[in-house]
């Protein structure tokens, strides 16, 4: 495979670095998201938990938020105290 890729002018690893550029520009946030009304459910709620944020939000599956919620916190959106999530600073 590397030879045909030579034979084609590319090397392996740019042929790699082409696809790993590709898969994460189609994660991009759109506005409005799940992950921002989570985030304002949590500063209208300071201390709630994931479930009960998730049935203020009338998500048909309120547990969906144990995806989003780490997420928001390593960007630093919100934090967690305890059993809780408070708002980010």
């Amino acid at each position: 495979m590397e030879s045909a890729l030579a034979g084609l002018g590319r090397s392996p690893v740019a042929a790699r670095e082409g696809r790993a550029q590709r898969a994460t520009a189609t994660r991009r946030r759109r506005g409005s998201t799940r992950a921002d009304q989570a985030v304002g459910s949590s500063s209208r709620t300071p201390g709630s938990r994931s479930p009960s944020c998730g049935r203020k939000m009338k998500l048909n599956h309120p547990n969906y938020l144990y995806r989003v919620l780490p997420d928001l916190q390593k960007e630093g959106r919100i934090k967690r105290k305890g059993q809780g999530y408070h708002p980010g600073g």
